[in-house]
């Protein structure tokens, strides 16, 4: 028993610090894992203190933001003078175990598990905190098919005193960013790196420096940029080299790599539903995915050289693709413009083309003599356009707010991580209104009038906080397939609310609020 009241069922995992126990919580009657941070006997009372401080610095961190993919932090506590923090249980698998007994996965569910990551991590680094241990031991597959990060126990968030001594690396070295193998101090960015890092592990069943057993051979691979190139990446390669990408300020936000791996695994090509994350919020398209871009541009690259090859005449320089000092590809690919249309083409197809006029011309006659009615003229078609504009405003605001038809079953954790993504959107200068906008039912959208509306409200009245989503009624789906949800302190234009929302699954098979969001 420790602190009185926590039951120790089974020991669930161990590492170099500690070990972890799933136990109950005979107060609450509820399940919860306790992770215990053993001391040696022989430590100096100096150091004991430093792993007290970090465990209290990994509890107040974790308790700076909630997320429903990240571990939630319940309670810390002593025991036989050992600190032990008391925990979110989740019955899981780490990504670890699977890729051990696996060896890779597949890109879609890959995909999926990095965009619920990724979406923890954004809300993480919103509050200040980098989590400078993202690796597959610390991603937890929930058996419901969550997909949580824990172990914020080396974390720090601005303000906090350095907890380990001078020189001391904090990280794991094979998902370790460059800059932080070199000891500069790690940012959001190095947690994008150490995402990357454990992406190209679950797709290619190794990390990117590979799988030297010598920890100093890895931070020297790491130091100097040495990656492998990724075989099994597809379509995600261009997304994950920029992922680790050599230089900080060459990778993306964390904001781009989820919406990016949203993005993916929507249009996966052969996207099969999975227990990772069935539903989930809609993906924005402000940050296209630069794999298409590129796919586009090299299809006009191949067009335009097969013109080329028709007109041996206007020889051309190969397109060449520039790389970075790395050898990564930079994001610019030059396009090569088309030859010129040869005169003769140019008869040919005004030929073609005076001959379909004149079929028209004489089509549109008979019509005319034989009882057809006259053309609309511009005037009847702009009133036609705009009955038919009406009709379809109409339509959009058929539906009464709060009670448009959910077009399927809605479950609560999908919900969850929509409306906080929603929310997020919302904070000051870090959201985006767009992505909030289309995170709404037409009915919901009335509220506001326009989208500029909407973005003009929110500019003037800026979420400053809030800090939780959950089930109104617990987790149960209502009758008609959507959820109630509950969102805590909402904080903005300087009062504080709680907030109820109705989630319902759109036409699209995504999930929108139908509700009032109009503080």
């Amino acid at each position: 028993m420790i602190a009185g009241h926590y039951r120790l069922v089974e020991r669930i995992g161990s590492g170099g610090t500690g070990v972890v126990w799933r136990a109950v919580d005979e107060r609450l009657e509820r399940s919860v894992a306790i992770k215990q941070i053993l001391t040696q006997p022989s430590l100096p009372p100096g150091e004991k203190e430093i792993v007290r401080a970090r465990a209290s610095r990994e509890a107040r961190n974790a308790a700076r933001f909630q997320h429903p993919n990240a571990i939630v932090v319940f309670d810390i506590t002593d025991h036989e003078g050992d600190p032990c923090l008391v925990m979110e249980y989740l019955q899981s698998q780490s990504l670890a175990m699977v890729l051990s007994s696996q060896g890779t996965l597949p890109l879609d569910q890959v995909a999926r598990i990095g965009e619920q990551v990724a979406s923890a991590l954004v809300a993480a680094h919103r509050a200040g905190i980098v989590h400078r241990d993202v690796k597959p031991g610390n991603v937890l597959l929930g058996e419901n098919g969550t997909v949580k990060i824990t172990d914020f126990g080396i974390s720090k968030a601005k303000g906090d005193v350095a907890l380990t001594a001078t020189g001391l690396i904090s990280g794991t070295a094979a998902y370790l960013a460059p800059e932080v193998a070199r000891g500069t101090d790690p940012t959001p960015a190095a947690d994008v790196f150490a995402l990357g890092a454990t992406l190209f592990h679950a797709l290619e069943g190794e990390p990117p420096y590979g799988s030297n057993p010598n920890p100093l051979a890895l931070l020297y691979a790491a130091a100097n940029g040495q990656l492998s190139q990724p075989r099994n990446a597809g379509q995600l390669t261009d997304l994950l080299l920029d992922l680790l990408s050599f230089e900080p300020e060459d990778r993306p936000s964390m904001v781009e790599v989820r919406d990016q791996l949203a993005d993916f695994a929507d249009m996966a090509d052969d996207a099969v539903p999975t227990r990772m994350l069935a539903t989930h919020r809609p993906a924005p398209r402000r940050a296209a995915t630069r794999t298409l871009d590129r796919r586009a541009e090299q299809a006009e690259i191949s067009t335009a050289e097969m013109m080329a090859q028709e007109a041996p005449s206007e020889p051309s320089l190969p397109p060449v693709r520039p790389v970075r000092p790395n050898g990564h590809p930079t994001r610019s690919h030059p396009i090569q413009a088309p030859p010129p249309e040869e005169p003769g083409n140019r008869r040919t197809l005004l030929f073609v083309g005076g001959f379909v006029g004149g079929l028209v011309i004489v089509g549109v006659a008979l019509y005319l003599l034989f009882g057809g009615s006259p053309p609309q003229s511009s005037s009847a078609q702009a009133n036609s356009t705009s009955t038919s504009a009406a009709a379809q405003t109409t339509e959009a605001s058929a539906s009464t707010l709060g009670q448009t038809k959910s077009a399927g079953k809605a479950d609560v954790g999908s919900a969850a991580s929509m409306v906080a993504d929603f929310y997020n959107d919302l904070v000051g200068d870090s959201g985006n209104l767009s992505d909030a906008w289309k995170m709404l039912t037409p009915a919901a959208q009335q509220v506001y009038g326009s989208e500029s509306a909407f973005e003009n409200y929110w500019t003037e009245n800026p979420v400053t906080k809030w800090s939780s989503v959950k089930g109104a009624n617990g987790s149960g789906t209502n009758a008609d397939g959507s959820v109630d949800m509950s969102v805590g302190n909402v904080t903005n234009a300087g009062h504080s609310r709680s907030v109820s929302l109705r989630v319902v699954v759109g036409s699209s098979g995504k999930l929108l609020i139908d509700s009032n969001t109009k503080s």
